[in-house]
């Protein structure tokens, strides 16, 4: 996986951006205290009939179903991490109190066509243009573009939009010799 980060502050609506961001950090909130309520980290049991999908898409209808799934799913990641990496005091995952959040898009969210990306925002899908730098598109032609990330910087009012792009694996053979990395581990 590349990523590469592109400044469109200049290209969007920052209140559009900053709402969206603002409504994802209350989403993300909600779906953090239903799944400690419910000792739950299923995104199945979360989006379910019975859970919060459709509540939350009541209450905020303005904000992209794309946008509360991926949210749903960045939640219930969260908690399994908290929840494999702290065994002792698994439940409750506290939240951090952030007015803004960063907004996830999977490909429904999302799409790049040439040098343009849309996405999805609670006012209308935006448009902006990218440029792809040269460098980056003769390293890694076989590219797949497969997701975006938004984040808004709300003390510096910039806008940061990193692409993800799967590549495939560089395998060069140079002969029979084993290759060992070092991770630092000391024994």
């Amino acid at each position: 996986m590349r990523v590469l980060k592109i400044d469109i502050t200049d290209q969007v609506n920052e209140g559009v951006i900053r709402e969206t961001s603002r409504l994802a950090a209350i989403v993300y909130k909600r779906v953090i205290t239903y799944a400690n309520k419910n000792k739950t980290s299923s995104v199945y049991t979360i989006s379910g009939s019975k859970g919060l999908y459709h509540q939350l898409r009541g209450e905020y209808p303005n904000f992209p179903s794309g946008l509360i799934s991926s949210t749903v799913k960045s939640a219930t990641g969260a908690i399994k991490s908290w929840n494999t990496n702290n065994k002792k005091k698994r439940w409750p995952l506290r939240v951090k109190n952030s007015k803004y959040m960063a907004l996830n898009f999977s490909l429904h969210g999302i799409s790049l066509r040439g040098n343009l990306v849309t996405f999805s925002t609670v006012a209308k899908r935006q448009r902006v243009m990218v440029n792809i730098p040269e460098w980056f598109k003769s390293r890694y032609p076989e590219r797949k573009f497969k997701m975006g990330i938004i984040n808004y910087d709300a003390k510096t009012g910039k806008t940061i939009l990193n692409l993800v792009f799967e590549t495939p694996t560089l395998h060069t053979e140079k002969g029979d010799e084993v290759v060992g990395i070092d991770r630092g581990i000391n024994h």
